[in-house]
């Protein structure tokens, strides 16, 4: 019934987390390419051993949200990771593609800023009413410094142990399902 009144498609959003802090990206009613101008703010410690976690759902009113699709991110070098449950499971592409050349974000330099394209994967055991969960999204990971040189000296001027700022934009998330009958929407 939905599709002959143009209704079908998801009702997408995004959850971001990195450690024990999470965002809920606003709601982009039936859509399958989606898009939002949202940044999010992670304080950081240390710039190794994070990462970005990306979970996608559709919004449903009447019953419990639909998963669409799980990606994570390393913060440091980029590589896309499996989530823990499915690292048993052979994934078509585990590596996210970052936009420009250098490898890895730099800790001590003033803002910089990478572009990653990172692939939905499935998550055995989570809920979704479509069996064939697709696509990606498109992030952009900044690293911005509080201190431009971190260690005793600075040490009274930030007395926290927040060292940094991670700024993560979410650009889009693109081609992220299909019926369950298997025909695109």
């Amino acid at each position: 019934m939905r599709r002959l009144v143009g209704q079908d498609k998801p009702d997408v959003y995004g959850i971001i987390g990195l450690g024990g802090k999470e965002w809920r990206s606003g709601v982009k009613k039936n859509s399958v390419e989606a898009t939002w101008e949202d940044w999010y703010e992670f304080p950081l410690e240390l710039l190794d051993g994070h990462l970005v976690e990306l979970n996608m759902y559709d919004d449903d009113s009447s019953s419990s949200d639909e998963f669409l699709g799980y990606a994570a991110v390393d913060v440091k070098n980029f590589m896309q990771l499996p989530n823990f449950i499915t690292a048993q499971v052979p994934q078509t592409q585990t590596q996210a593609q970052p936009a420009a050349s250098q490898p890895t974000l730099p800790s001590d330099k003033p803002l910089m800023s990478k572009v990653v394209t990172a692939t939905l994967q499935a998550v055995p055991g989570r809920k979704s009413k479509y069996t064939n969960l697709t696509g990606s999204v498109e992030l952009e990971l900044a690293w911005q410094p509080l201190i431009p040189f971190p260690g005793p000296d600075t040490s009274r001027l930030f007395p926290g142990s927040t060292k940094a700022l991670l700024t993560v934009f979410v650009y889009s998330a693109n081609n992220l399902a299909q019926y369950v009958d298997g025909k695109k929407f």
